[in-house]
């Protein structure tokens, strides 16, 4: 089986109508269902009944919203320049 996304999928429809947010920090890592880290591109963040909602840009070329969990998307160590590595 294939690792996916330790994030959920938000289903579409969901973010109809809602504002999107440019993010800050576009360069992040998410926790795939195998323990390991993969890079993706935050796209957009949205506000929504369920909390934050990510548009993640895959390194294959698709995208997808995903439901933002903290302990599985964090900035890239690219992005914070080099604080936090070894």
């Amino acid at each position: 089986m294939t690792a996916q996304p330790v994030l959920t999928r938000v289903p579409q429809g969901e973010l109809i109508g809602a504002d999107r947010l440019s993010p800050q920090w576009p360069q992040a890592m998410v926790l795939f269902s195998d323990g390991r880290w993969r890079p993706a591109t935050i796209v957009a963040w949205c506000r929504y009944r369920h909390g934050w909602a990510a548009l993640l840009h895959w390194p294959d070329g698709h995208e997808d919203w995903r439901h933002h969990d903290p302990q599985c998307l964090l900035r890239s160590v690219e992005q914070l320049g080099g604080w936090g590595s070894a």
